[in-house]
């Protein structure tokens, strides 16, 4: 059964109509004589409870219809029924065993916003979400009663189901965040009973030992437990006697010491557990205990270097996976904030610069090798200026302005005249900057500001390099006339109707709870590749993703992400761009998208200035990638430049 959207805010009645207007209503109507039928419609006099339920029955067969999306018929005789839900719920419930899927679909939806739900409706509702199976959304209406049956049905179905990127996933962290505050403003009538606290003690009861549960059940219960733990009060003991515990599986240990970061106000209450893992096991726990602690702790960690940086260069070692929180975000930036105050603990002792240069100098996420420049910075270490010096010519340009100001605050003088050199020559505005502030730094007429004590400070210096007050950042090419599309060597799908005939189905985990397990997806473009179909959809802020549709076989999923064009350059490397702009954030980069067989996989090539708009290889075979920041060329052999359109005096490419 697809399960149907559902909506936790205020303003869900104008969203819910304006996304899902079907297109039987004529448009020649306008919207006016809509709006009255609405209204008309949700104020007129309810009608007493089930004084005719035969009718209700008629009425709700008549509009269901099949699909995942609600339809303006089914939209407006469910707004009728909520104006007199807690006299009438008790009419549908039977409802939810009504031989048609579409109705018991549509009553699912409709009781989800309705009042007075209450303890003796758990045994129907959780009877009706297990006959539709995992895509049923009626976890989401016992997640709105307050009860501990009601609780209990919810782990019942998660057992059922031990996958947290689902309907029964998402009802649980949704109904726990609810208990935090942070939707309080709807309570009134979308929220739900405050049931977090005991969510999460039923969820920790799943991981102890005297319970016979399977190993996919107490990993996703950890994983919940991680994610509802960035918003309300949640107890770390059970995850740290877990991540402890020599008789519990690894792969169980690993996963509750990935959680630990996730859960912030107790976390560090793990600390001393956590310590004692890192010192004493030798195996890839330790590994992982260490990367949770330098996320937590930072220098209060009281780890020797070259065992506190040991996570960044094993990929394997899980130092991701602990970054998973609610700040997701921040995941990168709360890498680079605890290493700059790592460094700057460390300051002068000559412990930390060498494995921060190997960091830096290492084939590393771009953003680890940025955070070891930006920590090299605040060491004291002049050892460290070589590195650095190098790194300035380095193809990532926030690389090369985050070494700049690293110079600037290490004083290291033997790298003037390379500093001079690129503040003319560089082909980014902002790294020119920052490469005449390092310079002045030299001089001593620039000062660099201390390591703020806010994270999400670090979430923004990327566009804080970027963004200079006197000087606004390239503006993308007005006009595109004299950058001409070379002809495409892969197949594309160009028009509406080829793309939906690559419609895939996928597990969404970015909808935050507003919508299904399995989210239908019409590609926002598709590239032909031996053997199938590339094919991305861009959501937003609410994700996106890559996938390869080999023909006649089900999807795969490459990467998440936010796609914008997938290309191939002459010589046959085939790259994809991609990144994000939502408020204030904007970010970009081009990946290399490399095959093998059919696996795919991608590989940082490029960062973009921002996020792209739209991009196409020119018949001079490079790639123009439009962007807020400025529109870029960038060659096959991967050097980069502002295309002369863009907002730039200094520019000089053709």
């Amino acid at each position: 059964m697809h399960s149907r959207r559902l909506w936790a805010g205020a303003d869900g009645v104008i969203e819910r109509f304006l996304q899902f207007l079907p297109p039987r209503i004529p448009i020649g109507l306008g919207w006016m004589p809509v709006a009255i039928v609405i209204a008309c419609a949700s104020t007129q006099k309810a009608e007493p409870a089930c004084s005719d339920s035969a009718r209700w029955t008629q009425r709700i067969e008549a509009v269901a219809a099949p699909g995942h999306k609600i339809t303006g018929d089914e939209w407006i005789l469910a707004e009728e029924i909520r104006t007199n839900s807690k006299a009438t719920v008790d009419c549908f419930i039977p409802m939810l065993k009504a031989e048609r899927a579409d109705v018991r679909e549509f009553v699912a939806y409709l009781l989800f916003g309705m009042k007075g739900l209450e303890q003796r409706h758990v045994e129907p509702i959780l009877a009706g979400a297990k006959q539709e199976g995992a895509g049923s959304p009626l976890p989401w209406v016992l997640a709105r009663i307050d009860s501990l049956d009601a609780i209990n049905g919810m782990i019942e179905l998660l057992r059922s189901h031990p996958v947290v990127e689902s309907q029964i996933g998402y009802a649980l962290i949704n109904a726990a965040d609810h208990d935090s505050g942070f939707y309080s403003e709807v309570e009134g009538d979308w929220g739900y009973a405050g049931l977090g606290k005991r969510i999460v003690s039923a969820l920790t009861n799943v991981l102890e030992t005297n319970r016979p549960e399977s190993l996919a059940l107490q990993l996703a219960a950890i994983e919940l437990v991680a994610s509802i733990g960035g918003q309300i009060g949640v107890p770390v003991e059970p995850l740290a006697r877990l991540a402890s515990d020599p008789r519990r599986p690894v792969e169980l240990r690993r996963a509750a010491i990935f959680a630990i970061p996730a859960v912030w106000g107790g976390a560090p209450g793990a600390a001393a557990e956590l310590r004692e893992l890192a010192r004493n096991d030798s195996s890839n726990l330790a590994i992982d205990a260490r990367a949770a602690l330098f996320i937590l702790q930072g220098p209060q960690a009281d780890l020797p270097p070259s065992l506190a940086l040991q996570p960044l260069t094993r990929p394997s070692s899980g130092l991701r996976d602990a970054l998973r929180t609610k700040l997701e975000y921040f995941r990168d930036t709360t890498l680079m904030h605890q290493m700059a105050r790592y460094a700057s603990a460390e300051r002068g002792s000559g412990d930390l610069a060498p494995p921060l240069i190997g960091l830096l100098s290492a084939d590393l996420a771009p953003d680890v090798r940025v955070s070891a420049a930006w920590a090299l910075g605040h060491s004291g270490d002049a050892s460290a200026g070589p590195a650095l010096v190098r790194a300035l010519d380095d193809e990532d340009w926030f690389l090369a302005a985050t070494a700049a100001d690293s110079i600037g605050r290490l004083g290291y003088r033997s790298a003037r005249d390379r500093l001079v050199a690129l503040s003319e020559s560089h082909w980014f505005p902002p790294v020119r900057r920052a490469m005449h502030r390092a310079v002045d730094a030299l001089a001593g007429e620039h000062l660099y500001p201390a390591i703020p004590d806010d994270p999400a400070y670090f979430a923004f210096r990327q566009y804080l390099v970027v963004e200079d007050p006197d000087e606004s950042a390239p503006e993308p090419c007005a006009t595109l006339a004299a950058f001409p599309e070379a002809p495409r060597q892969d197949g594309w799908l160009a028009s509406a109707s080829e793309r939906r005939r690559h419609a895939y189905v996928i597990d969404d985990p970015y909808i935050l709870g507003t919508s299904r397990e399995r989210l239908d997806v019409v590609p926002s473009f598709g590239v032909r590749v031996d053997g199938g179909w590339l094919l991305a959809n861009d959501r937003g802020e609410f994700g996106g993703e890559l996938v390869f549709e080999p023909d006649g076989k089900p999807i795969r999923l490459v990467a998440r992400g936010h796609f914008e064009d997938v290309h191939t350059l002459p010589g046959g490397r085939r790259v994809a761009t991609e990144g994000l702009s939502h408020m204030g954030f904007d970010h970009g980069a081009v990946y290399e998208v490399r095959r093998n067989g059919d696996e795919w996989a991608l590989r940082f090539w490029r960062r973009l200035p921002g996020a792209p708009i739209t991009s196409w290889v020119r018949v001079d075979g490079t790639l123009l990638v439009n962007t807020a920041r400025g529109s870029v060329v960038i060659h096959p052999d991967g050097r980069t430049e502002l295309a002369a359109c863009s907002k730039n005096p200094d520019t000089t490419q053709d």
